[in-house]
């Protein structure tokens, strides 16, 4: 069926070519064709455009409650070609100036309006001045703003973070905030806790690293940042047993007591540059015998814990014991 009206097409034009006869009439068809649709185009119709609006210079103490209107009707009388240039080539829009706007009490919000009458001299500059304005929709632009309550609420960075093996964090993961200061209305700031952070996911990481991660702000609420930067430190370590001694304290006088048992293993990690300190007295571990209080178990407790050394386990962290009156 295509191959069929193809041939007749191809056959057209080459009845075109060769028919000098039937070539002049088409000719002067295309002619007549052409000046037609010069002399429609130049003839004035009505018609109506449909120019974007855009606002700048937002109150600060002021929040919008409704939705902006996006664009405005312009009812127009001008030439076709007029017409059909400005459709196809302007994309200009109109812009008001909200420090501008008349503004009136309405309830427990301000209401900011423009009266786009006044504003005809600004549409009928975008129009140019081949184009008379009949009317314009809406004749008045109203916009309710209710006041801009605020509070700061804590940051909370939501992350999932893997690190390479014999890798650990050498200090504990921080912002550079910890708290972000929000804007609203006040019975939507009052259902809002914390801003948490989109999430920042990174696997198998082996370097200190510094990032930028987005908040996820609520919808109708504005805040003065929309980022927190994110300083993660992370080191290798090495892993180590040590045998210690345990002490007692606050041992009441008069009155012994004995362990079991006596010695405790501890598993360290060590960054590499503090390993060092493995072969120093530098960890005390102790029981409270404060605490006695008819317990069967001690518990061991530790201190003098320097930066850079981690106990990853005490086996066993808690120990039998006798006492026995002197």
């Amino acid at each position: 069926m295509i191959a069929d009206n193809l041939k007749k097409i191809n056959s057209f034009f080459k009845l075109s070519i060769t028919n000098k006869k039937f070539s002049s009439y088409f000719f002067f068809f295309i002619v007549s064709l052409s000046f037609w649709f010069l002399t429609v185009l130049s003839k004035t119709h009505e018609t109506t455009i449909v120019i974007p609006v855009s606002y700048y210079n937002y109150p600060n103490d002021l929040i919008a409650v409704d939705s902006l209107v996006d664009y405005i009707e312009v009812r127009v009388k001008s030439s076709g070609i007029s017409i059909v240039i400005f459709n196809l080539f302007n994309n200009s829009q109109v812009d008001l100036n909200l420090n501008l706007a008349n503004s009136k009490p309405k309830g427990n919000n301000t209401e900011l309006f423009f009266n786009l009458n006044s504003n005809r001299q600004k549409i009928s500059f975008i129009l140019g001045p081949s184009f008379e304005i009949l009317d314009v929709s809406p004749s008045k632009i109203s916009l309710n703003f209710a006041e801009k309550a605020n509070k700061y609420v804590p940051i909370h960075l939501d992350y999932d973070i893997t690190l390479r093996q014999s890798f650990w964090f050498s200090s504990e993961i921080s912002m550079s905030s910890k708290k972000v200061l929000i804007f609203g209305e006040q019975d939507v700031l009052d259902l809002i806790d914390n801003i948490s952070t989109t999430k920042l996911v990174i696997t198998n990481l082996d370097t200190s690293c510094f990032r930028s991660v987005p908040l996820k702000i609520p919808e109708g609420i504005f805040c003065d940042s929309s980022d927190v930067f994110v300083d993660i430190k992370v080191a290798s370590y090495v892993e180590d047993n040590i045998l210690k001694k345990v002490s007692i304290r606050n041992l009441e006088a008069d009155y012994n007591l004995k362990l079991f048992p006596s010695n405790v293993v501890i598993t360290l990690r060590v960054s590499k540059e503090n390993f060092s300190l493995l072969e120093t007295d530098f960890l005390e571990i102790f029981v409270d015998a404060s605490r006695l209080m008819n317990q069967k178990y001690l518990d061991v407790k530790f201190e003098k814990l320097p930066n850079g050394v981690k106990i990853e386990r005490i086996y066993p962290n808690q120990l039998e014991y006798l006492l026995i009156k002197d």
